[in-house]
């Protein structure tokens, strides 16, 4: 099972059943019976012509002053930053599984795999973890915040201060 990437990291702590928590990719916000995706390109659902393959990372919607904030795929939408919880990885790994979600198809799946590896293994720490992972998906920011209680889109450092 894998839990909501909502939940505040004091909350999965408390927790003492089997499941996973998001390590990286976009956050699963909704999924819709009607393809967004389809309908943005002028298709409808049933002849959609499968043009989310034309945009392997989603589109990326804006909010009225051009910050982009979602990236609907398909019948899915999902967050525009991808949910990178480097700095708490370690953490993570010890109790919980923390799968790996790369956002595109292709060499970068492996890219994200190697990072995280080498997480694990102590041999880079969160703060070259990000920077690469900043690389890997130069569009797709890095985000924790729904982790530490603020708004998900938002990057909490290791050591700041963080919502009860």
């Amino acid at each position: 099972m894998c839990l909501p990437p909502e939940l505040l990291q004091l909350s999965i702590r408390e927790m003492s059943i089997d499941f996973e928590v998001l390590a990286f990719g976009r956050m699963p916000l909704a999924i819709s019976a009607r393809c967004a995706h389809a309908r943005a390109k002028g298709y409808v659902k049933d002849n959609c012509q499968f043009v989310c393959k034309e945009d392997p990372d989603g589109l990326a919607v804006k909010t009225l002053d051009g910050q982009s904030f979602l990236a609907p795929n398909g019948v899915q939408t999902v967050s525009f930053t991808c949910q990178a919880l480097v700095p708490e990885f370690q953490d993570l790994i010890l109790s919980w599984r923390a799968p790996l979600s790369p956002v595109a198809a292709g060499l970068r799946h492996v890219a994200v795999a190697r990072v995280y590896d080498e997480l694990l293994s102590g041999r880079v720490d969160a703060g070259g973890g990000i920077e690469r992972l900043r690389r890997i998906y130069p569009l797709a920011p890095p985000s924790n915040g729904f982790h530490h209680g603020r708004e998900g889109a938002a990057w909490v450092a290791r050591g700041a201060p963080r919502s009860q």
